[in-house]
């Protein structure tokens, strides 16, 4: 009769005996089996993700087991890349490779119908199977006494098929998970279950249930092997080249490897007394000197670590703290003690930190937290009132959760930026003061270029045509017959000068902006440059621009204005495109030349009162105004600005 061995002779081995796991020299391969691995050289595979200690998924999120290790030699000795691709259960992983989604399963049982469906490795581990019986249950010594009783199974699992063929008087209750198939037999869903001593003996070790026990050996042992979709039969005589040359010793090393637990023939009580004996004394050694050892280096490391991180919080004005759900404390170092006004202990609970939260801010810190919950990283920043006095700071923290995704633990540091948190305030205040300050300016200059453009309209532009009209009337007076010539060149040029003032009173004030809308006031200023700077221009308005507020009307003009200026004193250009469009409710306005281009960079350090005026002009409406250019290659100014913001209210 067998029984299960405990950890400690499997400890006393591993101490006992130094693992290997090298393989021996590499067997030669044929042409054939060469060019078959160079055109296979990925392979895919899959298993039971909870299925310790043959396949699983550890915490770092990696496939691990003694499969894993035999996929490693696997690699090693062929040359290939093995991809893991997660399945929920066995019934999933059988229907992946039955479909071809992968190549082959590294470990399962071999069965009969299982192999009209897949090919199969040589055996590399026998498994027994064993019944597990809940501890209230009645006693029993074999399959034979669960006549009329149940036993749980996994879907389309080999113990399954055999129970059903061998035993079909005991009723079989099917499920997805050997998890839940524990759970029901806990709670006396089933009376039974016959699966791997070693998956079974895992399980039971890293869960809560406590009242499931070993109760008999059955006569069921399957041989582990690798499963193979039949498109890849060129892979099996590969497979049972690595698996002969691992020996037996390797096997069962590789075994105590992943498990503690393993079925042996009975043993004597008292050579497990000595194996027991022989264990303690071997760990109460080894112990008692690294104890000796270390103890006082181990001392010395962490209180000098303590030491520095304390200096370098009190230096940096930060200050770490954790927090456990299970009673709501947070425990703070001793610069957060100092920051927050913490009693000695340098703890407060979670709530009571929350009082120091400013009142204006308490509802955002709460709301911040809850949302940190789903992505595990908490950060804010707010305000502390403490005695009357208020404390700006910031707060980084990772949240870690339990398997239902409550929020049990957070690691976290505060930092004081008081002072640098005022300074951007301040910075904020100034910015805004000085752009109020501009947008009062710049309306202080329209407001007299508007009169100054009424002034030459109104009274220097009526004059002088009453002036031209007079000495228009000389030209028919006979006794200046001998002049006339010079007075008609003196009425050209009144006439002239007359027009030079209406078209610097529109340019100071273009009033047909109000009169007749952006788009005429624009089509005129772009022929008044051509004509005035012989310069051709390409100019395109959206038909639908809508009514545009008359801040946003009278800064675009004047960007556009400003651009055309700059490029007459300074691009050398021969072309000019100017385009007021609208695209996905956003208004876009552009003025590109091909002249000789600046530098941008260099520009933008000490910017001349025409560009700065440009950007001034764009903050005002709230758009976003761009420069580029290259030497040679021309330049661009584009200004976007969202629709809703242009729009006339």
């Amino acid at each position: 009769m067998k029984l299960i061995l405990n950890k400690c002779q499997t400890l006393c081995v591993g101490l006992l005996i130094l693992f290997s796991f090298h393989l021996s020299a590499e067997s030669a391969l044929t042409p054939e089996q060469q060019q078959w691995l160079a055109n296979n050289n990925r392979l895919t595979f899959s298993a039971a993700a909870k299925a310790r200690p043959f396949s699983y998924i550890n915490r770092n999120n990696e496939f691990a087991g003694v499969s894993a290790d035999i996929i490693a030699r696997l690699e090693q000795h062929l040359g290939i890349e093995a991809f893991y691709k997660p399945s929920a259960s066995w019934a999933e992983a059988l229907a992946m490779l039955r479909t071809g989604q992968i190549d082959f399963i590294p470990w399962i049982y071999i069965t009969e119908p299982r192999t009209q469906h897949f090919l199969f490795s040589e055996p590399y581990l026998i498994d027994e199977l064993v019944l597990f019986t809940r501890s209230d249950f009645h006693y029993v010594s074999g399959l034979d006494d669960m006549q009329s009783h149940s036993l749980a199974v996994l879907r389309d699992s080999a113990v399954a098929d055999v129970l059903a063929r061998d035993y079909p008087q005991i009723e079989l209750i099917t499920y997805n998970s050997i998890e839940n198939a524990l759970e029901g037999l806990a709670t006396g869903q089933t009376d039974g279950i016959v699966h791997s001593n070693a998956i079974i003996e895992q399980l039971l070790r890293l869960s809560d249930i406590d009242n499931i026990e070993f109760a008999a050996t059955t006569p069921y042992r399957f041989g582990q092997a690798f499963a193979v979709h039949p498109a890849k039969a060129e892979l099996v005589p590969l497979l049972n080249q690595v698996i002969a040359v691992i020996t037996e010793q390797e096997r069962a090393l590789l075994l105590d490897k992943w498990t503690n637990v393993r079925v042996v023939e009975k043993q004597n009580w008292q050579t497990l007394l000595l194996w027991l004996g022989l264990i303690t004394l071997l760990a109460a050694v080894a112990v008692g000197v690294i104890t000796i050892r270390n103890r006082r280096v181990a001392f010395l490391a962490v209180q000098k670590s303590e030491v520095l991180l304390a200096s370098a919080q009190r230096m940096a004005g930060m200050a770490s703290w954790q927090w456990q759900a299970v009673d709501d404390s947070m425990i703070w170092s001793g610069e957060g003690g100092q920051m927050i006004g913490l009693p000695h202990n340098r703890r407060v609970t979670r709530r009571g930190y929350l009082q120091l939260v400013h009142p204006e801010d308490q509802l955002a810190v709460k709301q911040r937290w809850a949302h940190a919950v789903d992505k595990g990283v908490y950060q804010s920043e707010h305000r502390l009132l403490i005695d009357g006095k208020v404390k700006w700071i910031r707060e980084i923290a990772e949240l870690d959760t339990d398997s239902e995704g409550n929020l049990e633990f957070a690691l976290g540091t505060t930092q004081d930026i008081h002072d640098q948190k005022l300074a951007e305030l301040q910075q904020a205040e100034s910015a805004d003061k000085l752009q109020k300050l501009t947008a009062k300016l710049i309306h202080v200059q329209e407001e007299e270029r508007r009169r100054v453009a009424a002034e030459l309209h109104d009274d220097f532009g009526q004059r002088l045509a009453a002036l031209s009209i007079d000495v228009g009337g000389l030209e028919l007076d006979p006794d200046i017959a001998p002049a006339r010539d010079r007075v008609a060149k003196l009425k050209a040029n009144l006439i002239q000068v007359a027009a030079d003032a209406h078209d610097l009173s529109r340019r100071l004030h273009p009033a047909m902006i109000d009169d007749l809308g952006l788009a005429d006031a624009l089509t005129t200023e772009v022929e008044s440059f051509i004509r005035r700077e012989s310069i051709d221009v390409a100019f395109h308005v959206s038909k639908q621009l809508p009514e545009l507020s008359s801040e946003a009307r009278l800064s675009l003009f004047r960007i556009v204005q400003e651009a055309l200026d700059n490029v007459a004193k300074y691009a050398c250009a021969s072309m000019v495109q100017v385009s007021l469009e609208i695209e996905q409710q956003r208004l876009i306005l552009q003025v590109m030349d091909d002249g000789v281009g600046f530098d941008v960079e260099q520009a933008m350090k000490s910017p001349g009162i025409g560009l700065q005026s440009m950007m001034e002009r764009a903050k005002l409406i709230g758009a976003e105004l761009a420069i580029a250019a290259e030497l040679n290659q021309g330049a661009t100014v584009e200004l976007t600005m969202a629709l809703a913001a242009a729009k006339a209210q």
